[in-house]
C-alpha cells in the first residue's frame, strides 16, 4: 500500500497545473480585504497571547498561482510557517 500526502495516496500524480486546496499559514495578522490579492484564499486570524497568525486556506488554480500568493506573503513581510496540500479538487 502506498503512503499518504495530506489527504492524497501517492500513487495520485500531482501536476503543476493541477488544482488543489492549501492550507498556509504565517506569522502575523492579514486583513481579510487582502482576500482578492491572494488568489481568493479564506483569511482565518489565529490569535494568541504573545504572537498571532493567519491561516489562508482555498482552492489554488496551479503551482504558479500558488508562488504569486507565497510572493505576495514576502512581499508583505510575513514569515510562512507552512504551507500543507490538502487534495485535489
Amino acid at each position: 500500500m502506498k503512503g499518504t500526502v495530506g489527504k492524497m495516496t501517492t500513487n495520485e500524480r500531482l501536476r503543476l497545473y493541477d488544482p488543489v486546496t492549501y492550507v498556509i499559514r504565517v506569522e502575523g495578522v492579514i486583513d481579510p480585504a487582502w482576500s482578492n490579492r491572494l488568489g481568493g484564499m479564506r483569511i482565518n486570524v489565529i490569535k494568541a497571547h504573545r504572537q498571532s497568525a493567519t491561516e489562508l486556506v482555498g482552492s489554488v488554480k496551479d503551482q504558479a498561482a500558488l508562488i504569486g500568493i507565497l510572493e505576495t506573503l514576502y512581499d508583505l513581510g510575513l514569515p510562512i510557517l507552512s504551507v500543507e496540500r490538502m487534495a485535489a479538487v
